[in-house]
């Protein structure tokens, strides 16, 4: 009987050991806090695979992961809607569409009219707006408009944060001067270039707000920052001081979209992934945790009355501005401007 025992336990082992060897391995380019941990183990335990994340701090960070040779492979990405043509372009993304995808069609069409380059490539993950986020215990005079932000009154001084991404940092300022935020001028560009280095001095950092204790806006270093809406609200569930505002002059709609790398050596589960996280109880899962707004109508009708009547998550569609990718003139000028201000 011993014997027995003994061989059952052993062959228990080895059944258990063969079973941990065979789980698949999928890495994850994304951005940090971006997925529900719920999510994530829930689809380890359906497809027997283990998740890697690698993070990515801004846009360009990102893209330098993946253009790079001697980094390891991804096989899947988050990238954002005004990069999508490039990386199409580049041949960074497999294919992707309803055959590779079932749970494409749960999307309703509007993504498609803003970024019409990404169908057969891109499936949308989340959207929402890039407004301010401030400390109201912190600020006695609230910059509600780019204008103040970008000319800052003395108390702010030294305690902005402002978006390290050169896409974000160029339509503001573009923005506040009263232009078009995609604005091809090179005399627009010229004085929204003058107007980023007039304001450096009074710049604490460029970067997006960390979204932990160790936040900035948390310790107070920093009072007011340029960040996403959903970044905005999982602050303010660590401090209730902590508020957001959509800009006087209006704010960009941002849109992630799931990638699959076209170097990808895991394509089959890459693709199950996109699909998993295009499951509308995920995605009503994910939302929850993240605060974005998705393209699922589905999904949107199932949230809390809270959320889905929350105009912070769901700001209207028509009064935002939507990203397009600078040509090349507009592009190599803006490059030089954010390599001037050292962007870690």
């Amino acid at each position: 009987m011993l014997r027995v025992l003994i061989f059952l336990l052993c062959c228990g082992g080895c059944c258990q050991s063969v079973a941990e060897e065979k789980k698949r391995k999928l890495v994850f380019l994304t951005w940090e806090d971006f997925i529900s941990p719920s999510v994530v183990s829930k689809f380890e335990r359906e497809y027997n695979a283990t998740l890697e994340f690698v993070y990515f701090q801004h846009d360009e960070e990102r893209d330098a992961l993946i253009a790079s040779e001697i980094m390891p492979l991804y096989d899947v990405y988050i990238v954002d809607g005004q990069s999508v043509t490039s990386h199409k372009n580049f041949n960074w993304m497999a294919p992707m569409g309803e055959r590779e995808i079932p749970n494409f069609k749960l999307f309703n069409d509007a993504w498609k009219k803003i970024h019409p380059d990404g169908v057969g490539y891109v499936i949308p993950y989340g959207w929402g707006t890039f407004g301010i986020a401030y400390r109201a215990d912190k600020v006695k005079q609230v910059p509600r408009s780019l204008k103040e932000l970008f000319n800052p009154v003395d108390e702010l001084k030294g305690k902005i944060t402002m978006s390290p991404q050169m896409l974000e940092l160029f339509p503001s300022a573009l923005l506040s001067l009263g232009y078009d935020m995609n604005s091809k001028d090179l005399a627009e560009i010229g004085k929204a270039e003058t107007l980023i280095y007039q304001q450096k001095p009074f710049v604490h950092s460029y970067q997006l707000p960390e979204l932990n204790e160790k936040s900035l806006l948390i310790s107070s270093e920093v009072v007011v920052a340029q960040t996403y809406n959903g970044d905005a609200m999982i602050l303010a569930e660590l401090n209730e001081n902590i508020r957001y505002l959509v800009p006087e002059e209006g704010s960009p709609m941002w849109i992630d979209f799931l990638a699959v790398s076209a170097d990808s050596k895991n394509k089959a589960l890459a693709y199950q992934f996109v699909n998993f996280l295009s499951r509308t109880d995920v995605i009503l899962e994910n939302m929850q945790f993240t605060y974005t707004a998705s393209f699922n109508d589905e999904a949107n009708k199932r949230l809390p009355a809270e959320m889905r009547n929350d105009p912070m998550i769901f700001h209207p569609m028509e009064k935002l501005y939507y990203y397009r990718e600078p040509d090349p003139r507009a592009a190599r000028k803006m490059m030089g401007v954010m390599q001037n201000l050292e962007i870690q």
